[in-house]
């Protein structure tokens, strides 16, 4: 194997790593709070409890006194639609109440145990984040995979007044403690209380507003800073919007970066971030690691994703769409967009729309998503420049982030590595493989490693460790992962971690604001001049533009949440692809959009 291949096989596997309300009747539904009609964009789909209902190893707070809890302000229960609806959150249509454990809770938050535990906590499934609306006067329209509209920041401030009230003396703790009927409930409501003022504190410092997260810097902070205790926390400057995913086992890569990571490292990431809990510690030379990861219950999530149809544009709900203004559209995406925008969707698809991988002895096409650097669209640049900025300097964590490139040269080379040879024949190729990553910027001047990648490292580690504890026999446990990876790996070669994806846009017009940073609320603004977008305009969540394909950008009305693209992060700028179209083609474009 010559230098160039080894750096681009470890490079490429290091990536596989990488307010007062009334009280609510229990059992309210989306169709009560909304007052409307309540259909599904993506129609019928055979996965959807399994979605709304599967844990994944997330622990928020205790079960118990989350469902007995009072908003801060009155006696109305906090675990209701009528609390947790403004912060983001939806509940199921009327008749399928199954799609949650407990009529109280929201879609995509669960009861779950952890091992050892007698105590159920509540924390989130995949879709509490990936679960969007669409509203219209006369319909709602839930969106499986769509990105969901929850303000984290907003969330959890408000869960801590509302746990405040109740720590201390007086008829909210009083109320709170008849209901919970435990001796231990002053103790329960005060570590409840201290586990949100860490997870508020730790993330205090910028913005994300509803819909938008900034999931990495969240990720340090929890892991990097918190549990594991050795690095600094770090305040929220790069969020982006919410992803939808009802493609995202079909793309050769999803995150905003399209670091092409494969499903169980990808939801593992994901899962660690989300509420999850990590530990690492020595033992002799050896680096173990323990976590709350579900394994089986994140292939199962994945499973039910992978038969996720896209939404489709309902015209009872919307309007009917111009079957003209479509295939005239559909041209002009062809010549406009589809050199980014590949389109495998369509059953004329030329081959350029896919990426063939092999692995396990396997070849299959997935979908390609492109990529370009911000100074190539002229994007706003902030995600990419925090996040290859930021490097890690415990000796821990180095180490971990050290391991993984020896566990990937090993396996490139075929050797054990923990074998005799290793120091002989995967050592100089580890030195060639940290050569080509530092030329890539994975290192800074002292040499310490991108925090980015020794996030994946450490996930990567948790995969093989609790694979190992699952499956003793390495023949069987090879199998296992083939199972949970479903015959996935990282497509293509060393991917530039500065690059933003552009993706397939089948169901695009559920998905505003739009671009990776939501700064564009409507598709028209997409086609509109960068100078002549809006400065700020207000995220109304479900609300839908029907011309302009989008959020309804009206005048705010008190308390509605004003994004700023001036403010750093936000920018609206750049992407000015179709811009220069003529109005009746740009109307053309947007129908064709509408009907994807």
């Amino acid at each position: 194997m010559t230098k160039s291949k080894m750096q681009a096989a470890v490079f490429t596997g290091l990536l596989a790593m990488v307010g007062c309300h009334a009280a609510v009747d229990e059992g309210t539904t989306s169709d009560e709070v909304s007052g409307k009609r309540v259909a599904w964009a993506n129609g019928a789909w055979s996965g959807r409890q399994a979605w709304y209902r599967t844990s994944q190893g997330s622990f928020l707070v205790d079960a118990e006194l989350f469902l007995a809890l009072e908003t801060a302000g009155s006696d109305a229960p906090f675990a209701s639609p009528a609390s947790l609806e403004p912060l983001g959150f939806l509940y199921p249509p009327a008749g399928e109440t199954d799609l949650v454990d407990d009529p109280r809770l929201p879609l995509g938050v669960v009861r779950d145990t952890k091992p050892g535990s007698a105590r159920a906590d509540i924390g989130f499934t995949c879709a509490a984040c990936h679960t969007g609306v669409v509203e219209t006067p006369t319909t709602r329209l839930l969106v499986d995979g769509g990105q969901s509209f929850l303000d984290l920041t907003r969330f959890l401030v408000t869960l801590r007044g509302a746990l405040a009230a109740a720590d201390g003396p007086g008829a909210k703790q009083d109320r709170l403690c008849a209901r919970l009927g435990k001796t231990d409930c002053k103790e329960r409501i005060a570590a409840a209380h201290e586990r949100v003022i860490g997870l508020v504190e730790r993330n205090r410092e910028g913005e994300e507003g509803p819909g938008r997260v900034d999931a990495l810097t969240r990720e340090a902070n929890e892991i990097f800073a918190h549990q594991l205790a050795s690095e600094p926390t770090y305040a929220l400057a790069a969020p982006i919007s919410i992803p939808f995913v009802w493609d995202a086992p079909k793309l050769s890569c999803l995150q905003t970066n399209c670091l092409p990571l494969d499903p169980l490292a990808r939801n593992v990431a994901e899962q660690i971030a989300v509420f999850g809990e990590t530990r690492a510690h020595r033992e002799g030379k050896r680096i173990v690691t323990e976590g709350t990861v579900e394994m089986e219950n994140l292939y199962r999530l994945e499973n039910a994703l992978g038969s996720l149809p896209g939404p489709r544009w309902d015209e009872r709900a919307l309007r009917p769409l111009d079957p003209a203004k479509v295939a005239r559209g559909a041209n002009v995406f062809a010549g406009e967009c589809a050199g980014c925008h590949t389109e495998p969707y369509r059953p004329d698809a030329p081959a350029s729309a896919f990426v063939v991988e092999e692995a396990f002895g396997k070849t299959q096409r997935v979908w390609a998503a492109t990529s370009s650097l911000p100074r190539e669209v002229a994007t706003d640049s902030a995600f990419v420049d925090v996040h290859t900025s930021r490097f890690v300097s415990d000796p821990l964590l180095i180490d971990i982030f050290n391991r993984k490139l020896w566990n990937v040269a090993a396996a490139t080379l075929g050797v054990d590595p923990d074998g005799a040879l290793g120091g002989i024949v995967i050592g100089p190729a580890v030195l060639a493989a940290k050569a080509g990553l530092a030329a890539k910027g994975f290192y800074d001047w002292r040499g310490n490693p991108l925090e980015l990648a020794t996030y994946g490292a450490l996930g990567d580690a948790v995969i093989d460790d609790e694979l190992a504890r699952m499956e003793p026999d390495p023949a069987k446990r090879a199998a296992l992962r083939e199972r949970y990876v479903f015959g996935r790996k990282p497509a293509g070669g060393a991917t530039d971690l500065s690059k933003y994806k552009a993706r397939p846009l089948d169901g695009i017009a559920f998905t505003a604001p739009f671009g990776h940073n939501g700064a564009w609320p409507t598709l028209e603004a997409v086609l509109t001049p960068p100078a002549e977008r809006p400065r700020t305009f207000v995220i109304r969540p479900g609300s839908f533009d029907l011309t302009r394909i989008g959020l309804d950008t009206s005048a705010a009305r008190s308390g509605e949440y004003v994004f700023d693209t001036s403010a750093p992060g936000n920018g609206a700028g750049g992407h000015a692809y179709g811009t220069g179209l003529p109005r009746t083609e740009k109307d053309a474009l947007l129908e064709y959009l509408a009907s994807l």
